[in-house]
């Protein structure tokens, strides 16, 4: 279930949109997001939730995850994270090979 959070900090004046999530100690994905008063403030924030939800910026994020890691000694981290991503990834997205139903258990 998704939910706006009211105590995310807002970025800066200057931004023009932004998207924050978290999850908490219960599990719950929660959200908080805004754009500014500007028409393309609305469009930035459309071509920022395309670039998410679309899957457009995973490698770049991933690769920033990775440097961020490499920085901090934790590639071990890193290895197990991207691991359990692309599980769920996998799970989520079945190749377009994977059988949904045994020709065998056709009844014609």
């Amino acid at each position: 279930m998704f939910n706006s959070s009211q105590n995310s900090e807002q970025p800066e004046d200057s931004v023009s949109c932004y998207f924050s999530s978290y999850i908490d100690s219960n599990g719950e994905l929660l959200f908080s997001c805004g754009w500014g008063e500007d028409p393309v403030d609305l469009k930035n924030f459309a071509i920022l939730m395309h670039g998410m939800l679309s899957g457009e910026n995973r490698e770049s994020v991933m690769q920033d995850i990775k440097k961020q890691c490499e920085l901090s000694g934790d590639t071990e981290d890193f290895k197990e994270f991207q691991a359990f991503f692309e599980k769920l990834n996998s799970i989520s997205n079945p190749s377009e090979d994977d059988i949904v139903v045994r020709p065998l258990s056709v009844n014609l």
